[in-house]
């Protein structure tokens, strides 16, 4: 297992201090960021005025286990302490995130709040575990589901060649095939290279919002491109982001299908992307013990989820990825988005709010972390030290649950939900191991 770091603070702040706008510098007093379970972690806060834009006079605090059990909080008078010193520490594997608030009044009268404001310290996160354990049924459930769906829904591949983007060096398609309750849908490009004689593969799911609109333009693999949602994403006088728009007017798609296990939008997405692997690695042009993927957020989800439940990749790549350790509240971490908990909580008798037992019931079954805990090949991750919507620590928690005996994440510093030029690397390094 290997653990790297990407520091990006110097430019960020240096590009703050240029914009002669307030800013907010927060650091820690180790470099990696990553301390043992009791050692104490020093912030040193920063603020720096602008006396045209100048900053409010009081800032707010929190120190919190990864946003979401708070252990401190409190004020600080930026004008008397300009710099100011906390010390703190945490007795579990966890991210201590130090959250400072304040705003100013921009040169326009518009009140802003202060940006790169969010420092966290790792505690041992090697050592997160998930905050559930695996449903005992959980592979046994998919497969199957999957046996289910061979049986009664046959796969019904469909391919409209695009000459749009097909030329003497590719032809790229649309594809589409059946599923429980709907389709699936995307892009195939077959090189022209594939005629000479099976060649590397490469599967990708997008993140969050409309998906992918046009296929893969590359030439040296054969590429699989896979939407998530029940529609076409490729309609003359037609975008993905109008299609997109119709699905969610009953609200937003990742909660369609309530609390039924089978009837949650994934199901759908889940088996039929798991087929449309299965149809690609035994397309003639297609080496099926090279395949690869990627994907970033949703698509860093799928890539736990399909790596674990189809074992066809060679190689996978997954940045921030999403769908991770549902149960995180249990021990006072944040769950990884979309925090089906929260959506689906219900209502007591006296006004509180609750988690619902019939949401606890089904969404282990679509935690990303059970599916990582059967990955075997090789795998590259990245994690977001501050990212709000996929925690680090559900992150780490998938991370720590993979057997491959070769894996490896990044730490990302100051990075929130987004992707940089590690993803691009870690893209790289898949393309040359399925090409070997």
């Amino acid at each position: 297992m290997k653990i790297t770091k990407h520091v990006f603070c110097t430019l960020l702040a240096a590009a703050t201090l240029l914009s002669a706008a307030p800013s907010v510098k927060i650091t820690l007093d180790k470099a990696d960021q990553i301390y043992k379970c009791g050692e104490k972690a020093t912030y040193t806060i920063t603020f720096t005025d602008d006396a045209a834009e100048p900053l409010a006079k009081t800032a707010s605090y929190k120190l919190s286990n990864d946003n979401l059990t708070v252990f401190k909080k409190g004020t600080i008078d930026t004008a008397q302490s300009p710099t100011t010193t906390f010390t703190e520490t945490m007795d579990m594997p966890g991210f201590l995130n130090l959250t400072v608030y304040c705003t100013y009044t921009d040169k326009n009268g518009k009140t802003q709040n202060l940006k790169n404001n969010i420092c966290t310290a790792g505690y041992e996160p090697t050592k997160i575990q998930p905050a559930a354990p695996r449903p005992a049924d959980f592979m046994e459930y998919w497969k199957g589901e999957l046996k289910k769906a061979e049986k009664e829904c046959p796969l019904d591949p469909q391919m409209t060649k695009l000459d749009k983007f097909s030329n003497e060096q590719r032809d790229c398609y649309k594809v589409s095939f059946a599923a429980p309750d709907g389709r699936v849908y995307g892009f195939l490009t077959i090189p022209a290279k594939a005629k000479e004689g099976k060649m590397p593969a490469i599967v990708s799911v997008p993140g969050a919002g409309p998906g992918m609109g046009s296929p893969s333009q590359d030439v040296n693999f054969v590429t699989l491109f896979m939407n998530v949602h029940p529609y076409d994403p490729y309609i003359e006088g037609k975008t993905v982001k109008e299609s997109y728009a119709e699905l969610n007017k009953p609200g937003i798609y990742m909660f369609h299908g309530g609390k039924d296990r089978e009837a949650t939008f994934f199901h759908r997405a889940i088996i039929g992307i798991a087929r449309s692997i299965e149809w690609l690695a035994n397309r003639p042009e297609v080496d099926a013990a090279r395949i690869g993927y990627y994907g970033s957020s949703q698509g860093g989800a799928f890539g736990f989820i399909q790596a674990g439940l189809t074992g066809r990749f060679a190689a996978v790549v997954c940045n921030v990825p999403a769908m991770c350790d549902h149960f995180g509240a249990n021990v006072g971490r944040r769950a990884g988005w979309p925090q089906y908990r929260n959506t689906f909580q219900v209502k007591n008798e006296d006004g509180t709010t609750a988690f619902d037992k019939v949401t606890d019931g089904w969404i282990g079954y679509y935690d990303a972390v059970n599916f990582a805990s059967y990955i075997k090949s090789p795998i590259r991750v990245i994690v977001g030290f501050i990212d709000m919507t996929c925690s680090p620590s559900s992150v780490y928690a998938a991370f720590n649950s993979i057997p491959s005996a070769d894996k490896a994440i990044v730490n990302e510093l100051d990075m929130g939900h987004s992707a940089r030029k590690s993803y691009g690397e870690a893209q790289a390094w898949m393309k040359k191991t399925i090409t070997k």
